[in-house]
């Protein structure tokens, strides 16, 4: 949809629904969002998931660190085998 469809759409919607649902910026009350772009459960998965995966790989990394007691480290070897 190009800008002008989408203008048109807008005033179609204003015409038959005068009152509708908007969100208020909260520093400028003169500015306003007709839809919510992040729900709630979409913030939560963007923060949620990313801390579990780095929670998790920090876990794994300190139970092999603790199980090869760091001689795998600090040998003289390059590769890890």
């Amino acid at each position: 949809m190009d800008n002008t469809e989408w203008v048109e759409k807008f005033q179609q919607r204003i015409r038959h629904q005068r009152n509708f649902q908007c969100y208020i910026h909260a520093t400028h009350e003169d500015e306003a969002l007709l839809y919510k772009f992040y729900t709630f459960t979409s913030v939560f998965h963007a923060i949620f998931w990313p801390i579990l995966l780095f929670l998790i790989s920090s876990i794994c990394l300190y139970i092999i660190y603790l199980f090869d007691k760091c001689h795998v480290w600090t040998g003289d070897q390059d590769v890890i085998v």
